[in-house]
C-alpha cells in the first residue's frame, strides 16, 4: 500500500468512526414537559431550532433542583437537540440557560457535572468540544461558584481548545529505550498512532489488542503506520520489553495535564505533520475502523 493509500485508509477509519450512532438512553422521565415545536416548523432543523430556544422556558431557575436523575434525563434531551439545531441557536441557548442558572448555585454545580458527563466524559452521549467548552466558560466565570471549581473549568477550556483536530500534538516524552527527551513532531511517517496507557488491566488489554492485529502490524513493518506507546506515570522496568519492536515507546507523568485526554487506554491518530486527525478514540473502535 503506498503513502497515498494508508492516509485513504485512516482518513476512512476516521469518518466510520464519527458516524457510530450514540449509545441508546434508558427511559426516565425528566424533570417538566418539553415544548413542542409547532407545525410551521417543517424541517428538523427549524423543529429543533425552536425547542432549544424554548426548552427551559417553564424551569423555575431559583428553585434547588431535587431529583438528579431527572435532571440527567433532561439534560440528555436537551443535549442530543444540539445534533440537529442551528449553531448559533444551540449556542445561544446555551448561554442564555447558564446565565439564568446563576440564580442558584448549587443547580448551576450540578448541571456542570452533568454537562461534564453528558458531552465531555469517556461515556459522553455526545462529544462535542465546542458547545461543551460553551458550557465551561460560562462556569469559570460564575463567580457564584467556588474558586476550586472555576479554576477547573478554566484548565479544561485550555486543555480543549489547545488540542484540537487539525492541531498539532506538542508532548515531550522520555523515550523509554534511550532514556533520552523527545517531541512526537521528531517521529518520521505519515500517520502515527500515538496510545497512550497506564498501567490497568484495561491498558494492558488495549495494549494486546493492537499488537495482535496483523493489518496494523503489517502497515507498521512497512512502515506506513507508526505506533507510539506513552505511558502515563512511570512504567515498571520491563514495561518497554514487552512491547513491540517495531513501536516507539515512552512516557511522561500526567500526561492528563498536558492534553484533552479523556481516558485510558485511547488512541490519538495524527497526520504527516503531527496534527491531530481524531483524539480520544478507543482501541476497540480503532481495530474496528482500521480492518
Amino acid at each position: 500500500m503506498n503513502r497515498n493509500g494508508i492516509v485513504t485508509v485512516v482518513l476512512c477509519a476516521v469518518m466510520w468512526l464519527l458516524a457510530v450512532p450514540v449509545r441508546a438512553q434508558q427511559e426516565q422521565p425528566g424533570l417538566f414537559v418539553y415544548p413542542q415545536a409547532p407545525d410551521t416548523c417543517s424541517t428538523l432543523e427549524s423543529r429543533s431550532n425552536y425547542v432549544l430556544a424554548h426548552f427551559w422556558d417553564t424551569f423555575d431557575f431559583g428553585r434547588p433542583i431535587a431529583d438528579d436523575a431527572a435532571l440527567v434525563q433532561t439534560f440528555r434531551d436537551y443535549a442530543d437537540l444540539f445534533k440537529y439545531g442551528h449553531r448559533n441557536v444551540v449556542m445561544a441557548s446555551v448561554r442564555d440557560f447558564m446565565f439564568k442558572l446563576r440564580a442558584n448555585s448549587a443547580n448551576l454545580s450540578k448541571v456542570g457535572q452533568v454537562a461534564k458527563m453528558v458531552l465531555y466524559g469517556p461515556m459522553a452521549d455526545y462529544w462535542s468540544d465546542e458547545v461543551y467548552v460553551e458550557f465551561a466558560r460560562s462556569l469559570a466565570g460564575a463567580t457564584v461558584l467556588n474558586k476550586d471549581e472555576r479554576e477547573y473549568y478554566m484548565r479544561q477550556i485550555g486543555l480543549i481548545t489547545a488540542c484540537q483536530e487539525g492541531m498539532p500534538l506538542n508532548l515531550e516524552y522520555t523515550d523509554a529505550v534511550t532514556g533520552g527527551k523527545r517531541q512526537i513532531q521528531q517521529l518520521d511517517s505519515v500517520v502515527t498512532v500515538v496510545l497512550f496507557v497506564d498501567g490497568s488491566i484495561d491498558s494492558r488489554t488495549g495494549r494486546t489488542l493492537l499488537d495482535a492485529d496483523l493489518t496494523l502490524t503489517q502497515l507498521v513493518n512497512q512502515g506506513e503506520i507508526r505506533m507510539l506507546c506513552l505511558f502515563d506515570g512511570t512504567p515498571p522496568a520491563e514495561w518497554a520489553q514487552s512491547l513491540p519492536a517495531a513501536w516507539a515507546k515512552g512516557y511522561a507523568p500526567r500526561i492528563e495535564r498536558s492534553i484533552d485526554l479523556r481516558f485510558l487506554p485511547s488512541c490519538f491518530l495524527l497526520d504527516e505533520q503531527h496534527c491531530i486527525m481524531q483524539k480520544n478514540v478507543s482501541v476497540q473502535d480503532f481495530k474496528a475502523a482500521l480492518n
